[in-house]
C-alpha cells in the first residue's frame, strides 16, 4: 500500500530542497502545500495538478532526487505524478499509472515572461490586453486573438500569460499547446479510443492558449473538433487565447463560425517593432547577457534586423559566445551580420544615396565634395557617410575618396557623430528617417 511519508522525514526533505532552491518565493510557491508518498520499496511519488507536471517535472526533479538521496540514504525513484487521476489509498501499480490517466502535459520557455518583454508601439495592445486577463481571468475577454508574423513575440506573449497565471493563480489549470500539437493530439486520441478522456481534459481548463491557430486550415475534422471545444470552453466562461501570423479574416480554409468565433473578444496587431523598440531590445537583451556594446553596434544591428527579433536574440547569444575570446567592435559584427542574417539588407549604389542626400537637402554631388564646412552642408555630408557606411559595402576608405580624398578620421567622426544622434536626437531620427524611405522608394530592388 501507498502511504504518506512520515512527518519527520517529510520535514528533512522539505529542508534539503529549499537549501537547493535559492528563491525563497519559489520554494513556497511550489512545495508549500506539496505531499510525498512512498511505496514498499521506498520509492517517492509526488501528485501534481495535470496542467503543472511537465513544468515540475523539468524544473524540480532532479533537486528532489538529490534531496531524498541525501536525506534518506538510498537510490531510490522519484516520481512524478497528475494529481487528478491518482488514488492514493489504493495499490500504485507503476507501469500503468501513465497509461491509464489521460493529460497533454507541456514545457514553457523559462525566459519569455511579462519582465523580459519590451513593450513599445508595435506591440502595447497586445501586451495590455493578456496582462488585463491575468489580473482578471475570470472577468476579461475571451478570445484573445493576436497576430504578426513569425519572429516578433507572439510566442512570447503566451508563455508569458501562462508564466504569470501559474505564480499567481496557481490554483487554476492552463494549457499551452501549439496548433499543430492539438491537432496531433485529437488524432492521436480518436487513434487510441480516448476522445473522450481527450475532451474531459482539453474542455475543463481554466485556460487554453493555442499558438499559430491558422494551421488548422483545411483540416475539417480538427476545426469541428475546435469549435465544440471553444464552445464548452466560452459558455462556461473560460479564457482562450490564439495567436495567428494573420487577422482572423485573412485566414483561408477555415470555416466561417470559427473564424466570427476569433473575433468575440478582443483582436490585436504585433507589428514589426520600430527603430526605437529595437534599440530597446537589443539593450535589454545584451543587459541579460552581461554583454557591453557601443551605442554604434546597437546602431548596426537595430538597422540590419529588420522584423525577426527571434533571429536578433540568435545574434546576441552569438555574440556572447565569442566576446569571451574575441574582441567585438564593429567589423566583428559586420562579417557576424552576413553569416547569420536571414533576410537580406537592402543595399544601394553609392548614387543612389548621393542622389537621394542631393534631393533631400537640396544640394549637388559637387557641393558634397567640396570644401564647404557651413553647418546644413556639414550635416547633409555626415548623413550620407552614415548612409554609405550602413547601405554599401563601401569601406572607410573609399567612402573618403568619394567625397574628395577625406581622411579616414573625418569618416569615422562623422559616422559616429550621427549614430550617436540618431539614439539620442529626436530631430535626426525624423531626417534619416525620411530620408531612408525616400531611398526606398526610389529603389525596391535589394543588392
Amino acid at each position: 500500500m501507498n502511504k504518506k511519508v512520515d512527518e519527520k522525514v517529510k520535514e528533512k526533505l522539505l529542508e534539503t530542497i529549499q537549501k537547493k532552491i535559492p528563491n525563497n518565493k519559489l520554494f513556497k510557491l511550489w512545495f508549500s502545500n506539496i505531499e510525498f508518498y512512498e511505496d514498499e520499496e521506498g520509492n517517492i511519488y509526488i501528485p501534481i495538478k495535470t496542467s503543472f507536471k511537465e513544468y515540475f517535472e523539468n524544473n524540480f526533479k532532479n533537486i528532489i532526487k538529490d534531496s531524498v538521496r541525501e536525506v534518506k540514504g538510498d537510490n531510490c525513484n522519484v516520481y512524478i505524478l497528475c494529481q487528478s487521476t491518482i488514488n492514493w489509498n489504493t495499490q500504485l501499480n507503476k507501469k500503468t499509472q501513465s497509461s491509464s490517466s489521460y493529460a497533454i502535459t507541456f514545457s514553457l520557455n523559462k525566459n519569455y515572461t511579462f519582465d523580459n518583454f519590451v513593450v513599445g508601439n508595435n506591440n502595447k495592445l497586445a501586451y495590455i490586453m493578456l496582462k488585463k486577463v491575468c489580473d482578471n481571468l475570470q472577468e476579461a475577454l475571451s478570445p484573445t486573438f493576436i497576430y504578426g508574423d513569425i519572429g516578433i513575440g507572439k510566442t512570447h506573449l503566451l508563455h508569458a500569460t501562462i508564466h504569470k497565471i501559474m505564480v499567481s493563480k496557481p490554483s487554476l489549470s492552463c494549457l499551452y499547446i501549439s496548433c499543430e500539437g492539438f491537432v496531433n493530439s485529437y488524432v492521436e486520441a480518436m487513434r487510441k479510443n480516448k476522445l473522450d478522456e481527450f475532451r474531459a481534459f482539453v474542455r475543463n481548463i481554466d485556460l487554453l492558449a493555442i499558438d499559430d491557430i491558422h494551421f488548422l486550415s483545411h483540416k475539417e475534422a480538427s476545426q469541428e473538433e475546435f469549435f465544440h471545444t471553444f464552445n464548452t470552453l466560452y459558455n462556461s466562461k473560460k479564457q482562450i487565447i490564439l495567436s495567428s501570423d494573420c487577422p482572423p479574416k485573412e485566414i483561408t480554409g477555415i470555416k466561417d463560425r470559427l473564424i466570427s468565433r476569433f473575433m468575440w473578444g478582443q483582436v490585436a496587431p504585433i507589428e514589426p517593432p520600430d527603430y526605437q523598440t529595437k534599440l530597446a531590445i537589443i539593450r535589454h537583451k545584451a543587459e541579460r547577457l552581461h554583454l557591453k556594446l557601443s551605442d554604434e553596434i546597437i546602431n548596426l544591428l537595430a538597422n540590419s534586423i529588420t522584423s525577426n527579433i527571434r533571429e536578433l536574440e540568435g545574434i546576441l547569444n552569438t555574440v556572447k559566445s565569442y566576446s569571451e575570446h574575441t574582441s567585438i567592435n564593429e567589423e566583428f559584427i559586420r562579417e557576424l551580420l552576413k553569416k547569420f542574417t536571414t533576410q537580406k539588407k537592402r543595399y544601394y549604389s553609392p548614387t543612389e544615396i548621393i542622389d537621394v542626400i542631393c534631393a533631400h537637402f537640396n544640394l549637388t554631388k559637387r557641393d558634397l565634395q567640396s570644401e564647404k564646412r557651413c553647418q546644413s552642408l556639414s550635416i547633409a555630408r555626415q548623413i550620407l557617410i552614415y548612409l554609405l557606411r550602413q547601405y554599401t559595402i563601401m569601406n572607410l576608405n573609399d567612402i573618403g575618396n568619394l567625397l574628395g580624398g577625406r581622411n579616414h578620421a573625418t569618416i569615422i567622426y562623422a559616422y559616429n557623430k550621427i549614430s550617436k544622434l540618431v539614439i539620442s536626437n529626436e530631430k535626426m531620427k525624423t531626417i534619416l528617417k525620411n530620408v531612408e524611405k525616400m531611398l526606398k522608394a526610389k529603389v525596391q530592388a535589394p543588392f
